[in-house]
């Protein structure tokens, strides 16, 4: 359920309906929506997981 809730932020945020790729974790349709699924961090930072 959470899952399916941050999408929907990041179809607001996008401005668009996603199609998602649960197997693979991606937006199929919408590069831009992808760029929010992923963070990258300052050197010296990291999240391992």
């Amino acid at each position: 359920m959470m899952e399916q809730n941050l999408l929907g932020l990041v179809a607001y945020r996008a401005g668009t309906a996603l199609s998602y790729d649960c197997a693979r974790g991606r937006v199929t349709n919408s590069s831009a929506a992808n760029d929010f699924l992923a963070k990258e961090y300052r050197k010296g930072w990291s999240l391992d997981g």
